[in-house]
């Protein structure tokens, strides 16, 4: 059986995606940025997560959209670059 962090990071992976289709299929607007930020994830672990360029783009396009602060909100940014889009 996998271990609880093992699991913790396919259901973020899991719902990262999620929220990246929606935005691909939908753009980015304050329920995608809601939806995103409720997840509380840093730059740093979407960076580990091995994404498609698909998914980024949606993640850069969220960025864009509302700023590194309200997408990753209040202690979940990490200092990988502040507002800069990922990708």
């Amino acid at each position: 059986m996998p271990s609880d962090k093992a699991l913790e990071r396919e259901f973020e992976r899991g719902y990262v995606i999620a929220c990246c289709n929606l935005i691909n299929m939908h753009g980015a607007d304050t329920h995608s940025v809601d939806l995103f930020s409720a997840l509380g994830i840093t730059k740093a672990k979407i960076k580990r997560m091995n994404l498609t360029d698909y998914d980024m783009s949606a993640l850069a396009d969220l960025e864009q959209y509302c700023g590194a602060d309200r997408m990753y909100g209040k202690g979940c940014t990490d200092n990988t670059g502040g507002g800069d889009a990922l990708g």
